[in-house]
């Protein structure tokens, strides 16, 4: 279990925030803002996050760790509306040479306050700041070593000031589905921590508040969370801790299994979830109409969501298309309709998702026919399909037709890859003659030359309706090759900071991928380069690839090849011990 840990502050100029207790009076609400400009020694710029409207708010300024009390009054002001304001104040004569400044907003109406403080320069690579457009409790997160420092550079005419170190916990125990205790490290003092857990991979972002707790005189206490009813049954769990005020947030994961210890073995592989690995696969499709699957081990007597996204979003926050019960659960054959936003989709990720246990399977198809063929054409004995057997870059694609009828004409559409024929560019018309299986030569149309991916629509030129559809890559490599599945790995064998052999299964043939390795929860995405490997023949072979020394000492290691051409790719993680 890698613990990824970081104290960062809101904003480049640091900042933070000290609340008054619950409204003194019935209708008020307490004054928030952050700090978005300083101009040394003259004025800072504030904008503030909540207002009660038509208060009267009160400034002054102070040494750093005054909080503003008593401090030089630099101005007042009428929150109008409320909500959100952009203000300048000039810094008082007597604090413009003070390296931090603390600022305090108090309605005089109320007695509510907020203060913050800020540093009494810009030397920022950041500077100017330009507030959001609404109020974040913390930047965006970066899974590597951050791009900055979270403290201005250090100058001569300032003091240096130690950097404070990492807040991190640890977990200690979990009672399944019920409650997790950990410990804290390093954590500021007299501050109040949100507890939120979510799905593991998450970190806990916009994870749902299970908890909270003050940190009192800082350093370490144990602390115990109850586990949210919705993450009930989960086989993993991310945690994380995130202060109200200040910016301090440290994060954790655990399984949700009965034990005083979270660090199980170092298995070879990775562990299984419940209900004895939950999936499905791809009986047949209806090019744009129709996916049929046939599910393995479903949990029984649960609502599942069916969502539909574009390839490589695992179907997270696609379009729903339906809802089922699993009644008996196990095996059950279902058919879905492909959503109208996905018709000429190349590919589709296909997502069921249990609405009480969270518990998930995907997989993704090829939008187009594939056996059995339901035929949405007339009568007769035809299933037309269609392949691009022959490209030459930007110029032309040989079209394999199959199984056509005879004396009947269709207009070839080219367009790009997300779009519809609609809205595609025409090639051509072709007649299918005496019928059957025959190749047919079209010009890429002017607009799509530089493509990389290129979609080809069929459409009966009589009655509009769309025939046959296919996609090809506009690289000149000759023919390409017929592939259906999904390229997946595992890993068989690690030696712990140096390297890890994997095994592939059902690789496109002749296919160049890059390899990738990053933190755990990443997918390996955006990781550093640790090698390229050709696929050859396809299918399955073997390969040792040497782990980074960015990343000796991690405890787990997600690994990712991806295709920079084709757009294929697989992922998986490793524990970093040697094994076996």
């Amino acid at each position: 279990m890698k613990r990824k840990l970081a104290w960062l502050l809101l904003i480049p100029f640091l900042f933070s925030s000290f609340i008054s207790p619950a409204a003194a009076q019935a209708g008020y609400i307490t004054p928030s803002f952050s700090i978005v400009d300083v101009v040394p020694g003259q004025s800072v710029t504030i904008w503030t996050t909540a207002l009660s409207p038509n208060d009267n708010i009160q400034v002054t300024m102070g040494n750093y760790g005054t909080g503003g009390v008593g401090g030089a009054v630099v101005g007042t002001f009428n929150s109008g509306a409320g909500g959100q304001l952009t203000l300048t104040f000039n810094i008082p004569p007597s604090l413009r040479n003070t390296y931090q400044i603390d600022i305090r907003l108090q309605s005089t109406i109320s007695g509510l306050y907020s203060t913050n403080w800020f540093y009494n320069n810009t030397a920022s690579p950041y500077y100017p700041y330009y507030p959001p457009t609404y109020p974040t409790p913390y930047p965006p997160y970066n899974p590597y070593y951050p791009p900055y420092s979270p403290y201005p550079p250090y100058s001569p005419g300032y003091p240096y000031y130690p950097q404070p170190v990492t807040p991190t916990i640890s977990i200690l125990s979990v009672i399944q589905d019920t409650s997790v205790t950990f410990t804290t490290n390093n954590f500021p003092a007299n501050r109040t921590f949100n507890v939120r857990m979510g799905p593991i991979g998450s970190m806990g972002i916009n994870g749902i508040l299970a908890g909270s707790f003050y940190s009192g005189a800082g350093g370490s206490q144990i602390v115990t969370i109850p586990i949210p009813a919705s993450l009930r049954g989960s086989y993993q769990i991310a945690i994380r801790c995130e202060a109200t005020t200040g910016g301090y947030y440290a994060y954790d994961w655990f399984y949700n299994t009965n034990s005083g210890q979270v660090y199980p073995p170092y298995p070879p592989y990775p562990p299984y979830p419940p209900y004895g690995s939950f999936s499905f696969s791809i009986l047949s499709v209806v090019p744009d109409q129709s996916v049929t699957i046939q599910t393995a081990n479903l949990p029984a007597n649960q609502t599942f969501n069916v969502r539909m996204g574009p390839a490589g979003t695992q179907g997270i926050g696609g379009t729903l298309v339906d809802t089922v019960n699993s009644s008996s659960g196990g095996l059950l054959v279902l058919t879905f309709y492909i959503p109208a936003n996905l018709r000429g989709y190349q590919q589709i990720d296909l997502r069921l998702e249990s609405t009480s246990t969270g518990i998930a399977a995907y997989n993704t198809f090829t939008n187009q026919g594939i056996s059995p063929y339901p035929t949405p054409y007339p009568p007769g004995p035809y299933n037309p399909t269609v392949t691009v057997s022959n490209v030459i870059r930007d110029t032309s694609a040989t079209l394999q037709a199959y199984n056509f009828p005879p004396s009947t004409t269709y207009n070839v559409i080219m367009g790009y890859p997300g779009t519809y024929y609609q809205s595609g560019f025409t090639a051509g018309t072709l007649n299918t003659g005496p019928g059957g299986s025959f190749t047919a030569t079209f010009n890429i149309p002017s607009q799509l030359r530089g493509a990389n991916e290129i979609l080809v629509w069929l459409v009966n030129a009589v009655t509009g309706e769309l025939t046959a559809s296919t996609s090809f890559y506009n690289s000149g490599w000759g023919p390409y090759p017929p592939y259906s599945g999904i390229p997946t790995f595992t890993i068989t064998s690690v030696v712990r900071d140096s390297s890890v052999t994997i095994l592939t299964n059902n690789f496109p043939a002749n296919d160049t991928f890059n390899v990738r390795m990053g933190p755990m929860g990443t997918q390996g995405i955006g990781g550093i380069l640790v090698g390229t490997v050709n696929s050859g023949a396809g299918g399955s072979f073997s390969a040792t690839f040497n782990i980074p020394p960015s990343l000796y000492g991690s405890y787990q290691i997600a690994i990712r090849l991806e295709s920079p051409t084709t757009g294929y790719y697989a992922y998986n993680w490793f524990y970093n011990n040697t094994t076996p």
